[in-house]
């Protein structure tokens, strides 16, 4: 995989790979995220946690394919000083599932957070039925590192999630 377009300037950063390219969420890009989540309601409704976008920190990057607004990947709870970690979030359009779409843009994303960001370790937590998105870590290298019960509340009920790492 080459890297092009590793563009930083104004706080834009921009990444691609063919078809598959990812960059930070503009302001304009707001309403068409809205509007794709809302389209895709049932088939994410299963997976989705909290909106871990919010926090100032967090990093958030929109995913195309085609040019065309695809999905959404999102590094948030950055930590540490010697060892720094953040966690990391994803999803897609439920048509371009299966794809391959994903697991590149991801791993643009991680190579952002490795390279430009300086983060040593990168973290999914994972419910253990969400086949797809275990699929993309493991073909990116996360290794299952721990299982923690009742990791997150969802539709009011606390749900149990694997944790998967990735060291740089």
């Amino acid at each position: 995989m080459r890297f092009k377009d590793f563009d930083t300037t104004d706080a834009v950063v921009r990444m691609s790979d063919g078809l598959v390219s990812v960059s930070t969420t503009a302001y304009n890009d707001t309403f068409a995220v809205q509007e794709l989540k809302t389209r895709n309601r049932n088939y994410l409704a299963r997976w989705e946690t909290v909106d871990n976008s919010s926090s100032p920190e967090s990093k958030i990057f929109s995913v195309y394919y085609k040019d065309k607004l695809v999905g959404q990947i999102i590094l948030y709870e950055f930590s540490g000083e010697e060892s720094k970690k953040c966690s990391v979030s994803y999803w897609i359009d439920e048509f371009c599932s299966k794809r391959g779409i994903t697991t590149t843009a991801l791993k643009l994303v991680i190579s952002h957070a490795f390279i430009v960001l300086d983060v040593d370790v990168v973290e999914a937590a994972i419910q253990p039925n969400n086949t797809p998105s275990i699929r993309v870590a493991e073909k990116l290298g996360f290794i299952r590192s721990s299982s923690v019960k009742r990791y997150m509340v969802m539709a009011q009920a606390n749900v149990d999630h694997d944790l998967y790492v990735l060291n740089r």
